[in-house]
């Protein structure tokens, strides 16, 4: 781990926190030059004109820290952004609650973080502006942090022989999850160890989602059952590169039935 500066100053997005002892507060940051950062919040409970409310959950902040016995001690805290609509819908905060999950578990402590921080950013400002859609936000957000963390699924060729995707006869491509991605008939005649079939429509508006330029997501006119196929399949393939299953998955799925394309 690198040398960090003390003090510390550094935007930052507020992950998670949680009570400690009678006032204080432990606060998880994610910054874009410094990764994942865990701090103590000093009587941060006991009086809010300390940070006056700066420290809720998905906001974002100038954070000024210096060096403590184990962790970082957050002295000031100046609001850059609350992202309070997000806040005011418990299906939008469980959509975020999902996505600042997914970021706490594979930011790295003390390293640059910059695209996660981006990408995370990206995500929360639109889900407070309202468009595009949650549902669509939330395969963009995955299929990206897949890209961006090196587990993207391989959707355009056979994980096996190379061939490509649109070359293949089924009218649904067989996806191998623990290698990856499409297997052609040929490749997956010894058998699929973690099988799962997507339709070539939802194959190509994944592609469509996770790349290029974000402004285009709201232009996006998908069915329901469309939607909810890529986040089927995303979730799943997600899932075979996690140690655990997020318990903020489950809170999402209980709010919104598991449905996508929900209004």
């Amino acid at each position: 781990m690198r040398t960090l500066p003390e003090p510390l100053t550094s935007t930052a997005l507020l992950l998670r926190k949680t009570e400690y002892g009678e006032s204080d507060l432990i606060v998880t940051l994610l910054s874009p030059g410094c990764g994942r950062l865990t701090a103590v919040a000093p009587a941060a409970r006991k009086s809010r004109r300390r940070f006056g409310g700066v420290l809720e959950v998905f906001t974002e902040f100038e954070a000024v820290l210096e060096a403590g016995r184990g962790m970082w001690r957050l002295k000031e805290a100046s609001l850059r952004d609350p992202f309070a609509r997000i806040r005011e819908s418990p299906l939008r905060t469980a959509y975020a609650g999902v996505w600042a999950e997914l970021a706490h578990d594979w930011a790295e402590e003390g390293a640059p973080q910059e695209e996660l921080y981006g990408l995370l950013r990206f995500a929360l400002f639109a889900l407070d502006r309202g468009e595009p859609a949650a549902e669509v936000l939330h395969l963009s957000f995955l299929m990206r942090l897949l890209e961006l963390t090196g587990h993207a699924p391989a959707l355009e060729r056979c994980v096996g022989c190379r061939a490509p995707a649109e070359s293949l006869p089924d009218r649904e491509l067989r996806i191998d999850l623990g290698r990856g991605g499409v297997c052609c008939p040929r490749c997956a005649q010894g058998g699929l160890a973690e099988p799962f079939l997507l339709s070539r429509g939802a194959a190509k508006q994944l592609l469509w989602i996770g790349r290029g330029p974000t402004g285009r997501l709201a232009r996006l006119r998908a069915t329901p059952a469309a939607l909810a196929e890529g986040r089927s399949f995303l979730e799943r393939f997600l899932l075979r590169h996690l140690d655990r299953m997020p318990r903020s998955f489950e809170v999402l799925r209980q709010l919104d039935g598991g449905e996508a394309g929900r209004p």
